[in-house]
């Protein structure tokens, strides 16, 4: 804070006009590497998925510093902004269980920073360190593993739970139904019948131009036979390629998950444990106790169709088959009509 808006904010409380103060102080804090680092760092945290980095944008996003009304309030503000920044430390909100890694990413376990008797360390900081006693270790070690237990389940079990409890959502899509079948054997069912109309006789009669509307609605039908096969074809190969990704994000969830949570949770407990009964540094990689990772994306799918109570329909048919394939019954309907009447000798 400089001098002079410490002046600023004293004239401020007798209650003269220091607006051009306010605009000078923000324009000053905005022209700061920490304002631009805020900046940065609210953008990386905007896709941190996990319980620190959401709980700290939540705060970070609602300072309103360029919107301050008096001077006291930007000074406020500036204030949130150095005590956030003092907050996201690199690694400090880092949960080893559920982090999305890269998969060049070489980050040890004992890089993650937490909360230890007061300040901010890292876990080969808390091993290494024969001025700590091991019960001491243990209790703060203990914290954070609860931490991260406890965003584990508010992001993975719970959701979960939650979706299995939903009948409708959890389940393989249906690729084949009823509608679909019915999209295959009605084109074939059509292309035999031209062919047991006699091809000769109509294409006779179309030649004397005898039957018009007979050679018209054979050459329709035929041509419409083609397009509703090929779009039925390419359709069913996207419903399919789409019902893959659904199936595998389904088996990655069909698990005992509360089983392989605490399997995971124990694994990378045993560890810590173990390094911290030699005062060793924990120098295996996150990637190593992260396998939980894999199941955020998967989990994120069925739980935002839970949130929109989108069910998997049994008997789904498109709105697009269901245009296509009522233009090609109106071409095709016709032409079983007139082939009828024409060889019933009516027409």
């Amino acid at each position: 804070m400089r001098n002079i808006d410490k002046g600023l904010l004293l004239a401020e409380y007798f209650s003269l006009d220091v607006s051009k103060g306010i605009s000078n102080f923000i324009d000053w804090v905005k022209s700061l590497d920490l304002y631009k680092e805020y900046l940065d760092k609210l953008d990386d945290l905007k896709k941190d998925r996990s319980m620190h980095g959401k709980t700290l944008y939540n705060y970070a996003s609602e300072i309103n510093f360029e919107d301050s009304k008096t001077l006291e309030e930007a000074l406020i503000n500036y204030g949130k902004i150095i005590h956030f920044l003092n907050f996201t430390i690199d690694g400090y909100y880092t949960n080893p269980l559920i982090i999305e890694l890269k998969e060049e990413d070489k980050t040890t376990l004992g890089e993650i920073k937490i909360d230890f008797d007061g300040k901010i360390i890292t876990l080969d900081e808390v091993s290494t360190n024969t001025g700590f006693s091991y019960d001491l270790k243990k209790e703060y070690i203990d914290k954070a593993i609860n931490l991260w237990m406890e965003e584990v389940n508010v992001y993975l079990v719970d959701p979960m739970k939650k979706v299995k409890s939903s009948k409708g959502i959890y389940i393989k899509n249906r690729i084949f139904s009823l509608l679909r079948v019915l999209t295959f054997i009605y084109p074939i069912a059509i292309i035999f019948n031209i062919i047991e109309v006699k091809l000769s006789h109509i294409f006779f009669r179309v030649a004397d131009r005898t039957n018009i509307a007979l050679g018209l609605s054979f050459f329709l039908a035929l041509i419409f036979t083609i397009i509703d096969i090929i779009f039925v074809v390419i359709h069913l190969a996207l419903v399919i390629k789409k019902n893959r990704e659904y199936v595998e994000k389904f088996n990655k969830v069909n698990l005992d998950l509360e089983s392989k949570v605490v399997e995971e949770k124990n694994k990378l407990y045993r560890y810590i444990m173990d390094r911290l009964v030699e005062n060793l540094p924990l120098d295996k990689l996150i990637s190593e106790f992260n396998s939980l990772s894999k199941l955020n994306d998967s989990i994120y799918y069925f739980y935002s169709r839970y949130e929109r109570n989108k069910k998997v329909k049994e008997m789904s048919w498109t709105l697009e088959e269901e245009i296509v394939f009522s233009v090609y019954l109106l071409i095709t309907i016709p032409f079983i009509i007139i082939t009828v009447l024409s060889l019933g000798g009516i027409l």
